[in-house]
């Protein structure tokens, strides 16, 4: 008998059966958007979340990129010796880059000069966006670590140290077996302390190690070159010579031109590149901060942020690249360096195994080059669409906001064997062959002349 109590029940079994039925309906239709999973690369250091559904590639920055949008520098997998039950993981060497900052003094007050330019100039004419709009950080943040780069730097030592706990080496610090690293730069102190207090156990006792400028020859070598600094970074012919070919061609002009028009500028308005340099900057810093495309980003097409992203590294590339051999030449005593460390913990089990030094994109890219990593041809102003597209020196595969590289120092029975992560992807070693590795003694061969580069000589004028 049907009672009121039995048809309510009833009718709420088919009040809730709809919405499930519409749901399993719709996750059926359309299972490539919900279908979201987690994929742990090969390196099991990071986990990416990826939909099915082709998503479109980070936008590059050259030095401003974001450490999540990253290029992945060598699409190839190579085995990793943590695979092996013969290996055992007994050093990380690592040269890391600060983590996302504020821009620089100068950037910032050419960012202000511009807004306040078009706002006044144009106010009626610009997008309503831009006539109310404010940056969102002042000159007293200039240059310093964002939170964004505190995150980076955090996140870095999190995964770092689930790896040690995986492999059996011990987080808790001592000066016996670790060292922590930093430049004079508060920006690097910051993102140090970032990464310890996330990847030690006992990170109040973490004792940083600093040296004076003017001593810092290993993470600031590039400013304790006299010859560098006279012949490339103070030498504005010689760093821009291929970013002023780019300025005065036919490209500059029609990324001008489309700035213009999305500016809604009148057509008498004159906009210079320089100009839209600067408010390219402030595009760069609003996705690096703040993941932020709604404001000075929405100005600029996808094509026209990766030709900006090119220009930026054309100066790059002779700053810290393969444009002039001193360039990474002067990376000689870092590496050096991370070679006697890597040889004394082989020799001494019980010494350091983990040594993590903190610098600058000036510290990174040249020792990457200096690896035999940057086997491009010089890079020009003149190259087309695909050699843009393809070319190795790119900085934001290389070197963006919290760009490391890593070395991994594995006791594989009676042999010591050397992987090379950059980025926390495992990358093949030049003149190793294809085994992925390379053996202490090799290493040695390889790069004898960074361990026999005379700095001082070298740089004198």
């Amino acid at each position: 008998m049907e009672t009121p109590r039995t048809r309510y029940l009833g009718l709420m079994r088919v009040v809730s059966i709809v919405p499930i039925t519409c749901m399993l309906l719709f996750a059926s239709l359309n299972w490539r958007l919900v279908l979201d999973y987690v994929y742990m690369d090969r390196e099991a250091l990071f986990v990416v979340r990826r939909w099915t559904l082709p998503a479109p590639a980070p936008t590059p920055f050259s030095t401003k990129t974001r450490y999540d949008a990253a290029l992945p520098f060598e699409p190839h997998g190579l085995d990793d010796l943590r695979s092996l039950p013969q290996c055992k993981l007994v050093q990380m060497n690592a040269l890391l880059r600060h983590g996302t900052r504020y821009p620089m003094a100068p950037e910032f007050a050419k960012m202000q000069n511009v807004l306040v330019w078009l706002q006044s100039t144009f106010h009626d004419d610009v997008p309503a966006w831009l006539q109310a709009y404010n940056f969102s950080y002042d000159a007293h943040a200039a240059e310093g670590l964002a939170p964004a780069g505190i995150r980076e730097l955090a996140d870095l030592g999190q995964r770092a140290g689930r790896l040690a706990d995986r492999l059996g080496l011990s987080r808790d610090y001592t000066p016996a077996h670790y060292v922590v690293e930093h430049t004079h730069v508060a920006r690097t102190k910051a993102s140090a302390i970032a990464f310890a207090n996330a990847y030690f156990t006992n990170a109040t006792s973490v004792t940083y190690v600093v040296k004076p400028a003017g001593e810092d020859v290993e993470l600031r070598f590039f400013d304790n070159c006299p010859r560098y600094l006279r012949d490339v970074r103070n030498n504005k012919t010689a760093m821009t010579i291929e970013t002023k070919r780019f300025e005065a061609s036919a490209r500059a002009k029609a990324l001008v031109d489309e700035l213009h028009r999305a500016l809604q500028l009148p057509p008498t308005a004159q906009l210079s590149f320089s100009e839209l340099k600067t408010i390219y900057d402030a595009c760069s810093y609003d996705v690096a901060l703040f993941h932020d495309r709604r404001t000075w980003c929405r100005l600029f097409s996808v094509k026209a942020l990766r030709l900006l992203d090119f220009y930026a590294d054309l100066k790059k590339y002779y700053e810290c690249g393969t444009g002039y051999e001193i360039s990474y030449a002067i990376a000689a005593p870092l590496l050096a360096q991370m070679l006697r460390t890597m040889e004394a913990a082989a020799s001494n089990p019980l010494g350091v195994v983990g040594y993590f030094r903190f610098a600058h994109a000036e510290t990174v890219l040249p020792l990457v080059c200096l690896l035999g990593l940057c086997t491009d041809t010089k890079l020009l102003a003149a190259f087309d669409d695909d050699e843009i597209a393809h070319r190795v020196f790119n900085v934001a595969a290389i070197s963006p906001f919290a760009g490391n590289v890593v070395f991994h120092l594995f006791a594989c029975g009676d042999e010591h064997r050397v992987q090379l992560l950059l980025n926390e992807r495992l990358v093949r070693l030049p003149s190793c062959g294809e085994k992925g590795y390379c053996t202490l003694p090799e290493l040695r061969t390889i790069y004898a002349a960074a361990l026999t580069y005379n700095f001082t000589e070298h740089c004198r004028v």
